[in-house]
C-alpha cells in the first residue's frame, strides 16, 4: 500500500485537502481519469509493520516513477508529500472513515 506519513494525528487528512483536484494536485495522480472515484482514510499501522521509503521494486519499475519518495505537485513546480510503503493491513487499524472526496 502507497501511503505518506502525517503531521497531525489528531486531522490525518489535512495534506491533501478536503477535495478531490487538491488531492489530485498534492498526490502527483496523474495518471487518473477525470471520472475515477479518490477516497481517503487514515490509519495506524500495527506492531511489526514497517513502512520504508518506496523503491524502484515498489513502483513496479513504471518508467514514470520518481525516485526519492516523493509524490509531485501536478499543479505546480514542486514536491508533495513524502511517501511511504508497507504490508497490507486490515481495516481494524482505521482511525477515519474511507470517504470518496467531491
Amino acid at each position: 500500500m502507497w501511503s505518506f506519513p502525517v503531521a497531525d494525528p489528531a486531522n490525518p487528512l489535512a495534506e491533501i485537502g478536503p477535495e478531490r483536484d487538491e488531492a489530485v494536485n498534492v498526490l502527483g495522480l496523474g495518471y487518473i481519469a477525470p471520472a475515477d472515484e479518490v477516497v481517503a482514510f487514515a490509519y495506524r499501522l500495527p506492531a511489526g509493520v514497517e513502512a520504508h521509503t518506496p523503491t524502484a521494486w515498489d513502483a513496479g519499475c513504471f518508467p514514470w516513477w520518481r525516485a526519492g519518495g516523493r509524490t509531485y505537485r501536478l499543479d505546480r513546480d514542486e514536491y508533495g508529500l513524502g511517501e511511504v510503503v508497507h504490508d497490507r493491513i486490515s481495516g481494524e487499524h482505521l482511525v477515519a472513515s474511507i470517504d470518496a472526496l467531491l
